[in-house]
Formats: structure tokens, sequence, C-alpha cells
């Protein structure tokens, strides 16, 4: 998506740009140039507009639900995240995510990590369209590892990914390749997972997700690895 395509789609976002320097309004001509000052600045079910260019981030803590919209997946939001979090974050909230046109790359190697945590009830979706997602050199081994997505206890939320590149770095896990959890914990109740590729560079994945009570759906997606 174009800069022009996004402030078309979303006139009222607030915009970042790690690269910026200069009065900060959050406008495109004046983006915010921490994250911290973008999340402070938008309303809950705001939108938050990632500029061209690598942004390295620590982990965005949800505190009210939010869209992120990259100018194309070359807007990339790099981080380590947190132990047993994520790159973005909204674990004991009832928050929802949505991304679309982004590249969010996680850089720790720790098994503890995730990429994206969802919120703890019914409301807290997390949708993704035409992103790439990737863990650059995370292994996922171990029993509580969250796999790419996590969600919550009591697995009452939705997941979403569409048109989606999503890579794993060196992955050994039999906990779950997308959906990680420790057996009962941290599920979804409802999977939608269409037109994506998956590649896993190395290792295993003996299960693609954990535990899920309700439906799953994988149509038109392409596993490598």
């Amino acid at each position: 998506m174009s800069a022009t395509s996004v402030q078309a789609k979303y006139p009222n976002a607030t915009w970042f740009d790690s690269a910026y320097s200069g009065t900060e309004s959050g406008t495109f001509a004046q983006p915010y140039n921490t994250m911290s000052d973008a999340l402070t600045n938008t309303s809950d079910g705001g939108v938050i507009a990632i500029k061209e260019g690598t942004h390295s981030v620590s982990q965005i803590t949800m505190t009210k639900s939010l869209t992120f919209v990259g100018v194309g997946t070359d807007a990339i939001l790099s981080s380590t995240g947190a132990s047993y979090g994520a790159v973005i974050n909204a674990r004991d909230t009832s928050h929802s995510i949505k991304i679309e046109t982004l590249k969010i790359l996680h850089t720790s190697s720790s098994a503890s990590y995730g990429l994206i945590t969802a919120g703890d009830n019914s409301a807290s979706t997390i949708s993704v369209e035409n992103c790439i997602l990737e863990m650059s050199s995370t292994t996922l081994g171990a029993s509580d590892v969250r796999g790419w997505f996590s969600g919550c206890n009591d697995p009452t939320t939705a997941l979403t990914l569409k048109e989606c590149l999503i890579i794993g770095g060196s992955s050994s896990t039999t906990y779950g390749f997308i959906l990680g959890g420790d057996y009962a914990q941290y599920g979804f109740n409802d999977v939608s997972i269409r037109g994506c590729t998956l590649i896993n560079k190395s290792g295993n994945a003996n299960r693609l997700a954990t535990y899920n009570p309700g439906t799953s759906v994988f149509v038109n997606n392409i596993f490598l690895g």
C-alpha cells in the first residue's frame, strides 16, 4: 500500500517514522519518531501508519485496540519483544489488534518469545492481512512456547490471517509452529488462515497448531520446510 493509499483509506491515522527529526504532531509530514508517542496520541480504535524503513521498537504493549498499517512491507517493525510476551502484546487486556501491509521482524533467539499475543476475551481479535511476519532466529522448542501467535487462557478470541508470508527461524517444536501454547493454554476459539505462505527454514514442526477448541480453517496455503 502506498503512502497515498494509506492516507486515502485512513485520513485520521497517526503517523510514525523512527528516522524523522523535527517538530512532531503525528501527521504524515510531521510523524512521531517514537512508538510510545504514537501509541499515547492515538485514540482507542485508531490507526498508526508506519513509514518505510526499519524501525527498531521495544515490545508494543497494547493499552487500546489499534490498527497498524505500513506503507508496504518495506515498513518494518523490528523488535526483540519481551520474555513470555511478543512484539505486539495485548495479553491480559480486552484489546484487538489489526495489522495491514507491514513487516514485523522478531529478532530474539529466546524460546519463550512469540510474535503477537491476543487479549483475553471474545472481543480481543487478531487480524493480519498482506503482511510479512518473520521470527529470524527464534527456536520454538519448549512446552510453554506460544508459537507465532498466542491466544488467551480461556480460548474465546479469533485469529484471522490472509495473504501473508510467515517465515520461521530455527524452529524445532512439538508445541505449535503457528499457534503455540502448553496443551490447554493460550489458544484461540476460531482460526482462519487463507492464502498464506508459511516457511519453516530449519528444524521441524510436528504440530502446526496446538490447543484450539473452536473452528480452524486452512484454505489455499503453501507450507514449506
